[in-house]
């Protein structure tokens, strides 16, 4: 397959193993996590199988940085098939209280 995916929160849990099985499926996969050393970790790993990856340290709260991101992504593999929004975000506040352009 010529296909690439992103996968925010690819760095651990669920993200993680939707990047795997990805990877397994044929996809190329762009890993995004703010924890830079768990996803360059997973993205090592796909290649070692046989897959194309790579590892973004990022922050999906902030777009500058998932707008970086992608480009990175598509520079680097292709253009994007698929996006998975796994990462976790989490807001300790009244729903009608979070400003979510801020």
């Amino acid at each position: 397959m010529n296909a690439a995916a992103f996968v925010s929160g690819a760095g651990s849990g669920i993200g993680k193993a939707i990047a795997y099985r990805l990877a397994v499926g044929g996809y190329s996969v762009c890993g995004d996590d703010r924890d830079a050393e768990a996803v360059g970790a997973v993205a090592r790993d796909i290649e070692k199988n046989g897959a194309r990856a790579l590892g973004l340290q990022g922050d999906v709260t902030d777009p500058d940085c998932v707008d970086a991101a992608i480009q990175a992504a598509e520079e680097e593999l292709r253009p994007l098939e698929g996006l998975v929004p796994a990462a976790g975000v989490v807001l300790l506040a009244p729903i009608d209280t979070v400003d979510l352009e801020t």
